[in-house]
Formats: C-alpha cells, structure tokens, sequence
C-alpha cells in the first residue's frame, strides 16, 4: 500500500488545542446571549445558536479524528465554569441525534459537486480488524477526489461489486453514460465485474488495473530472484536489531558522529506495507555499508546479540560479504528508475494522465535491454574488480533480475486495458503535437469518445491548436496552459480537463482504509457500522482537501 500522511502526538495535540479553544469562543457567545434579559426572539436565537454550535462542535471534532467520547471529560468543568454550561450533550446523545444529520448535509454537499459530472470510480476492497469485508468507493472529477461510500459485503465477488457501483451511481444522480474510468486493483474479480457488470451497462467505461501496484510487483520481482537472499537476509536482520532496540538508533548515529559523518542519519527501514521503502533501505546500506561493518563489529564487542553476530558472520565471510556488495551496487545502480516511476504513479490529483504512456515506454524499453545485459557500467565493474569477480559470472543473475521483471510487464502493462487511452490522451500535451506530423490528425483519437466524430467548430479549433506557438505561452504544468488557452479554444480545453485530471492509480482508496483503520482503533472498537461509515468519510475527505 502506498504511504500515508502521518499525524503525530504534537500535530495532534495542537489540533485538540484549535478544536477546545474554539468552542469555548462559541460557548461564550451563547452564554452572552442567554445571559441578557430574555425575550422570545433571544431565547430562539439561542436556541438555533444552540444547534450551530453542537454540530460545529461534532463537525470540528471528526474532521479532527478526535472521539466524541472526549466531550464527556469535559461536561463537569462546562456545569461548573459556565451558565448554562450543561446544554452540551453527551457523546452518545451527539453521536445518535447529530451525527446522523450532519452526515447528511455532507453527503448532499459531495452529491451537488458530483452530479452530472464526467466521474472516475475507485474502488477496493480490504479486510478490517473484525474480520469484515469493507469495500470503499471513491468519485474523482477534475483532481477533486472524496470517499462516497463505505459499504460491508458478506461476499466479495464480481456481482456483488458490480451492483454496489451501479447502486451508488443511481444514488447519487450519475447518468451510466458519464463514468469514464474505473480504476482498481488487478484482482480477478474486478476484471469480471467490469467486463460483465460494467462495461454492458456503461459502454465507455475504461478500467484501469492500478499502475501503482503493476510498478510494484514489476519491481518486487526483479529483486525477488533466488540469488539476492542474501540481501533480503541481511536487510531483514539489519532491521530486526534497530526495530526492537531503539537505543541502537542512537548508538549508531552516534558511531557516525565518532567516524566524522557531519550529518549522521539513521537507516532507513523497510515496511512491508510501504512501498519503494525496501529500495531505499538497499540504497541506503550500500551507500553506507563501510560504517554498518564498523558499527557491528563495535556493537558485537559491547551489545552483542545471536542477531548482531549473524550479520557479522555474514561481513565476515568472504564470499557471502562480497555477493552482498556487488548486488547491492547493481540494485543501487539499477533500480533507480523502478523507485522513480513508482513514485510517479502514487501521484494523486494531478494533471498528469497524458504523461503514462511515456513513462512505460521507458520502463519497457529499460527492461527489455537489461534482459541481455552484459555491460553493467563503471561503478559495478570497479565493485566486481575489488573482489575479483569476473563479470562473466554475474551476468546470469542480472539477466535473470530483467527477465523477472519482464514477465511482469508483458502480464500487467503491454497488455495493459487502459493502454489504448494512454496513447491518446498525450494529445492533450502540446508538446506531443510536435513530435511527427502524425500526431496531429484529429481521427487518430477516437477512443476519445468526444473527437470520435468532430463538429465543425471543433475542427476549426483543432487546427488552431496543432499550430499553436508554445514559444509565446509558458506554462510548468498542463493545467496552466489550458488556463491560458481556454479563451482560445473552449470546447478543447473543456474535453481535455475531463482527461489530464484522470487518476492514474487506484492509491486513493489505499489512503481511504488507512484512515478507516485509524479510526476503528483499539479505543473504538464498539462504534456501530454506521458511525464508522459517517466518521470515515468526513475525516478522510477532511485530510484529502488539500490536495
């Protein structure tokens, strides 16, 4: 799963803080209200300030992800310091009679911004600590994306998926013909969904298999084969003596400090639930692994542990010691671009769908020369020299790291279902238009359902914008240059906003569970489905505002 935005104790407390601090703002004026001579008029005004205050109260405490059960901590002190300091409710009573409303309101401020809307589904599903299956849905339009369902299946299938999609398109006012992508995982079941449920219904739905997981997997089997466990051994047990002694983290850096490293950093480790976090450990230890061999060997004289003294035993032996180096350089030298192009596809809410289709045809041409590789470049050759390593006897291991790799391209990416509109959509770069006179025919984009059978004023703007002078427009993103020629060209910059803003990863959902399972933690186990259905959506699309 990719990563996802942290909150930690500091962060957390200075929202507690904002959150106290404004309702006794809004208690004040409640209680200046109620404490001049009544009349009826004050007395209904405070009553509706009453109501503002308790749901703005609730409002702010779960887009805070902080428990409504914390308000009963406070119910003493309001009774005692305030008059009429006990008209706030308890959590029960808030959770049952404004939760529900509130959630309500919200959900139909989400429907007016979707409605009529060219809209991309995103949809998973996971498994919660109660042994449930939860299924999240998520709309995306125009690089706003929000959770609009939170739903609990007892039986995770094509059909069963398929009919909550179509459910929630009706609910939500989404004429079948609008849809424009789906994006998932590659599971079985949601190609079926697709192909049988969706696509008869929805004809120009395209799915898009997530290039965040492809990326992953291609770059999990490169490094997967047989010849680097010593690698994934030594990483694991690396990570095992820092994991379960964090007074080591500060030995080490300290070690660094003793060695005249100005900027000692500890290592980074890996997480089996975030992805690239492996590479950057394996680049890290390389980097370093000249200081690791020194700090362990300080560590077994005055720490030792059966751990330390594995990865000793390793540093020690010749032949173990030198196979780690000389692949950790060739991952370090090679496994750049697998951490980059996963970086990009985590990306989220940005105009950068025409962008793809470059980016795996780089990835492809990359691996398909690495499957008979026999040149590996100065830095290897210098490691492979240090320990006397003829070339001749790794090139096997490189090859067979490549052609790993490969298996996986030619499984999820050149065949990949969306491919036919990657290519398409760099139409809307008009960088692209000036690479050969072929990309500037009109009816080379039919899958693009609104240039399938052009109007005339449609043409005329074409022609318009494959002779546009990009020396006189300056832009850093594509958002930018349709800004800047949306006067110019209208009914283009119209459809290519509904194509550059197209998710290129089904990441958002990911982010969408880590924030149920936050909410659903070991103090809140007795939340009913609904509240926890209401509690996650806000929260979540609270934290995905800005971006």
């Amino acid at each position: 799963m990719p990563p996802t935005s942290t909150v930690t104790a500091a962060s957390r407390a200075q929202n507690s803080l904002k959150t106290f601090l404004w309702i006794m703002e809004n208690l004040c004026v409640v209680f200046a209200i109620i404490k001049r001579q009544p009349t009826i008029q004050t007395i209904l005004n405070a009553s509706e300030i009453k109501k503002t205050v308790i749901n703005n109260l609730v409002d702010a405490f779960v887009t805070a992800d902080i428990p409504l059960e914390k308000i009963d901590k406070l119910q003493n002190w309001l009774r005692e310091n305030c008059n009429e300091g006990g008209f706030i409710p308890t959590s029960v009573a808030l959770r049952c009679d404004y939760l529900p409303k509130l959630f309500e309101d919200y959900v139909n401020q989400l429907k007016e911004y979707f409605c009529g809307k060219r809209v991309s589904i995103i949809v998973d599903e996971t498994t919660d600590c109660r042994a449930r299956s939860v299924v999240n849905i998520l709309f995306s339009y125009n690089g706003v994306t929000k959770l609009v369902h939170v739903d609990y299946l007892e039986n995770v299938n094509n059909c069963t998926i398929g009919q909550l999609i179509i459910q929630i398109l009706v609910q939500w006012g989404i004429s079948f013909d609008l849809p424009q992508l789906v994006a998932s995982d590659s599971a079985a079941y949601m190609k079926k969904c697709y192909r049988d449920v969706l696509k008869p219904l929805m004809p120009q739905l395209i799915h898009l298999p997530c290039l965040a997981h492809i990326l992953n997997l291609i770059g999990e089997a490169w490094v997967s084969i047989n010849y680097f466990q010593d690698v994934h051994q030594l990483l694991a047990n690396i990570k095992q003596t820092f994991v379960y002694s964090k007074s080591r983290k500060v030995c080490y850096k300290s070690y660094l400090q003793r060695q005249g490293v100005s900027n000692p950093k500890n290592i980074p480790l890996s997480n089996t639930t975030r992805w690239n976090t492996w590479f950057r450990m394996a680049f890290h230890v390389y980097q370093n692994l000249d200081y690791i061999r020194g700090f362990y060997n300080e560590e077994s004289k005055e720490n030792s542990t059966p751990m330390i003294e594995k990865i000793n035993s390793a540093f020690t032996d010749q032949q173990i010691n030198g196979r780690i180096e000389i692949y950790l350089a060739f991952i370090q030298e090679n496994a750049q671009q697998f951490v980059a192009d996963l970086d990009f596809f985590q990306q989220e809410n940005k105009p950068i769908f025409p962008f793809i289709e470059q980016r795996l045809q780089q990835l492809e041409a990359r691996i398909t020369m690495g499957k008979p590789i026999t040149n590996v470049g100065s830095t290897m050759d210098l490691v492979l020299q240090k320990f006397n390593s003829p070339l001749t006897a790794f090139c096997p291991v490189f090859q067979q790291a490549y052609h790993a790799a490969y298996k996986k391209l030619e499984d999820h990416v050149l065949q990949h279902p969306a491919r036919s509109l990657f290519r398409a959509v760099q139409v809307f770069d008009p960088r692209f238009l000036t690479l050969t006179t072929a990309n500037r025919d009109i009816y080379s984009y039919r899958i693009i359902r609104e240039l399938a059978n052009p109007s005339t004023s449609l043409i005329q703007e074409w022609s318009i914008y494959v002779n546009i002078n990009l020396n006189l427009i300056e832009f850093s993103e594509l958002n930018e240059f349709w800004d800047k020629v949306s006067l110019q060209l209208p009914l283009l910059e119209k459809i290519a906003r509904n194509y550059i803003w197209l998710p290129i990863s089904s990441c958002a959902v990911e982010r969408s569970f880590s924030a149920y399972n936050k909410i659903l933690d070991d103090d809140r186990q007795n939340l009913s489905p609904e509240s926890l259905k209401f509690l996650t959506m806000m929260y979540f699309n609270n934290q995905n505002s800005g971006k």
